[in-house]
């Protein structure tokens, strides 16, 4: 009853100068900019385009600022809303300190950087998921950021041994006109296909940032940088820098396409990682009108894709995998140049693309060089390798293939060494099988799914000893 009366008696007023906090922050988009006074900054900023936050709070703010702008200015904050994942430990639970699982940002930064952490975050999910935070993925992506800053330093390196540096050819920065102007300006394979694949990457890295899925757009930019631009082409650029005839205009040619490539991949890589990228960016001679990567324009999406380049590139490649994964399985000396490499094409016009990169096929498949057999000429030759036991035939795709002498790649002793090895061990797990299956105990006793299993594997290992055999004739008679 004290307590009743006490209550009743109480004066409680609001502070004249505090609001409720939803209700502050519903008036956030126009109040900031000088409302209710018809400010310049309110006239150019508001109303805004999107606004972007978790979803958890999309009823107490979003939609309060909504009706509030609606109410007071008579026009809506925003067109669009875009509703983000919570930011969860990497067992996907929520951050809190009775858990002892809050990651702080700043200790993560301070790890591995604002760039790491950023476009983890960004590329960590897909539209309406939660992020779980691993750490080992921001230490990935704290490794991208250096490979993303050695590619730099690699281009502006390479571009200092041209004449007259880096150059900065107009229609590329321009966009190449046509298919016809960009074999023009680069005549050989490797070049068309870093700058068709960067031109596609711009398109449908914008298509995914129109469609708001950052995270796609993330790992557009990853998937071009990465496992084209780093793995393949900057590789492969190598030989027009070590050629021995001191070909002046492929360097340039080689030059010209990289730096674009890596001006790509900044651009593309910027929203998510803006200071490595622009650190990078205002290195780029050809960037010196315009030092700042955030005020520049987004690449342009109507460059040329040269499809025909793309497929003949993706041919050499098939064939530099197909000879890598014949080393590895030979277990040839990494350091060790393999000769007498062929390659049989036989369409003409994929040769022909395929005959300047020869050397770009050495240098990646470690071969002191590569023949290509072009035509008639390559079936018959495939034929001929398939019938020999001298030759490992590799098929690569229907009319392609390559061939290896085994000479060159097996050292001859200690490939038969090896395989009599494994016979030995298989034979005796096999007659181990056999003695088992022999036993009337186990074969009447043992279930039926135990003695089934075991007659399969006795038939795979009769399998693979047969195999081993026949191999272990082929190298005798090497």
């Amino acid at each position: 009853k004290d307590l009743a009366a006490s209550a009743e008696a109480a004066v409680v007023r609001q502070d004249p100068d505090v609001l409720d906090t939803w209700f502050s922050s519903a008036l956030w988009p126009f109040s900031t900019l000088g409302w209710p006074n018809e400010t310049p900054d309110l006239e150019k900023f508001y109303p805004t385009t999107m606004m972007e936050t978790g979803h958890d709070i999309l009823f107490f703010w979003v939609a309060r600022m909504m009706m509030m702008g609606c109410y007071l200015t008579g026009r809506p904050p925003f067109k669009t809303i875009y509703l983000h994942g919570l930011v969860r430990d990497e067992k996907g639970r929520k951050m809190s300190k009775s858990l002892g699982n809050v990651t702080d940002p700043i200790d993560t930064i301070e790890e591995f950087g604002a760039d790491a952490l950023r476009y983890t975050l960004a590329t960590g999910t897909t539209p309406g998921n939660d992020v779980n935070l691993n750490p080992d993925k921001v230490k990935t992506n704290y490794q991208l950021t250096n490979k993303i800053w050695n590619a730099g330093k690699y281009v502006l390196f390479r571009g200092g041994q041209v004449d007259g540096g880096i150059p900065p050819p107009p229609s590329l920065a321009a966009g190449v006109a046509d298919v016809d102007a960009m074999r023009e300006e680069f005549p050989r394979l490797s070049e068309r296909y870093i700058v068709s694949a960067a031109n596609d990457a711009v398109r449908r890295s914008t298509d995914a940032h129109e469609r708001y899925d950052f995270g796609e757009a993330g790992r557009i930019a990853y998937e071009f940088f990465y496992n084209e631009f780093a793995d393949w082409y900057i590789e492969a650029s190598k030989t027009r820098f070590l050629d021995a005839t001191g070909d002046a205009e492929s360097a340039r040619s080689a030059a010209a396409a990289m730096t674009f490539a890596l001006d790509v991949s900044l651009r593309l890589f910027h929203p998510f990682m803006p200071f490595v990228t622009e650190d990078l960016h205002s290195r780029l001679p050809w960037n010196a009108e315009s030092p700042r990567l955030m005020n520049t324009h987004w690449p342009a999406t109507d460059g040329v894709v040269d499809t025909e380049a793309m497929e003949q590139f993706s041919a050499l490649q098939e064939v530099v995998k197909a000879i890598r994964n014949a080393r590895a399985e030979y277990n040839v000396d990494p350091n060790k140049k393999l000769t007498g490499a062929k390659v049989l094409v036989d369409s003409e016009t994929l040769a022909n693309a395929m005959a300047p990169e020869a050397d770009v096929m050495a240098l990646l498949c470690k071969l002191e060089n590569v023949e290509l057999v072009i035509g008639k000429e390559a079936s018959a030759e495939a034929a001929s390798a398939a019938g020999s036991s001298g030759d490992l035939v590799l098929i690569v795709r229907d009319g392609m293939s390559a061939t290896l002498p085994l000479s060159d790649l097996v050292d001859k002793e200690k490939e038969m060494d090896r395989i009599t090895k494994r016979i030995a061990k298989a034979t005796k797990e096999r007659d181990g099988l056999a003695g088992r299956l022999n036993s009337p105990k186990f074969v009447d006793k043992a279930p039926a799914n135990v003695v089934e299993k075991a007659r399969e594997e006795k038939r795979e290992l009769d399998e693979v000893i047969a195999s081993l055999e026949a191999r272990l004739k082929e190298v005798e008679a090497m």
